[in-house]
């Protein structure tokens, strides 16, 4: 049979101390760490069952013992780490590497952008178009000899030091003649008309250079220059050009009549 709440005695005081102490045993009650603290752990209760500890007690002493964790206000000494958002990209290289644009020969098979051109002398040049510093504009109306000579490196008088374009690792210098298979390559900016601009140069010059190293430099002049002054430029040009154009004609004539005899 249970006995009334108000019969039963009252707890014992140090009992509940000891329980206390064995549920936290790093509190100290040595003068080193300041009072006893087991006398803090005990509430005022008029009456509650002796033994053993009751539970309430326990989660008494417990909330008691807990200390809230303020929150830390950064120093002068603290360190923010913050991480990476997709609004905030990680930049790792001002000049990142460029991969597979390497103008070296073992590159050419690995990079589709990689192209080719042979020279005169049979040699083979790997670069990408991307790499290709676009030349200064030289300029030959006062002299025609120059642009006779650096038009084709088969040329005697064809000097690589004289040439404003260079491709290639190690780099080549390229004559005019080869320019249109370097300039009229893919850009990689669809915006870049670089090559039509050099289109319009390269036309006259290929007319004077072509034809001054097929008949050579004395016989050019000798038919370019009426009572001992050699003409100009673009009065060669206009003279070699319906020329050019009747070659052509016969060419593609030649082409069409061999094509029909072989079908």
């Amino acid at each position: 049979m249970s006995m009334p709440l108000t019969s039963l005695p009252p707890p014992d005081l140090a009992q509940v101390a000891m329980a206390a102490v064995l549920l936290y045993p790093h509190i100290s009650a040595s003068n080193d760490h300041g009072p006893n603290m087991s006398s803090q752990l005990i509430p005022s209760f008029s009456s509650q069952p002796s033994t053993p500890v009751p539970g309430h007690i326990r989660h008494v002493a417990h909330a008691q013992l807990i200390t809230p964790i303020q929150p830390v206000t950064p120093t002068s000494h603290s360190v923010s780490v913050q991480c990476p958002t997709s609004s905030q990209p990680i930049s790792l290289s001002a000049t990142p590497d460029a991969v597979g644009e390497s103008v070296s020969t073992s590159g050419a098979a690995k990079s589709g952008k990689m192209k080719m051109i042979k020279i005169g002398d049979g040699s083979e040049i790997f670069f990408c178009r991307k790499d290709v510093r676009d030349p200064q504009c030289p300029s030959f109306a006062n002299d025609l000899d120059l642009l006779g000579h650096m038009w084709d490196d088969k040329n005697e008088d064809f000097d690589e030091d004289k040439c404003v374009l260079w491709v290639g690792n190690p780099e080549h210098g390229i004559a005019l003649k080869y320019w249109g298979d370097v300039l009229k390559l893919e850009s990689p900016d669809p915006d870049d008309n670089c090559w039509e601009v050099w289109k319009k140069k390269l036309y006259p010059w290929g007319l004077i250079g072509e034809y001054y190293n097929e008949v050579g430099e004395k016989k050019f002049w000798e038919e370019f220059t009426v009572d001992g002054v050699r003409l100009c430029q673009k009065q060669i040009v206009d003279i070699l050009r319906p020329r050019n154009k009747a070659k052509n004609a016969e060419r593609k004539a030649a082409k069409k009549v061999a094509c029909n005899a072989a079908i």
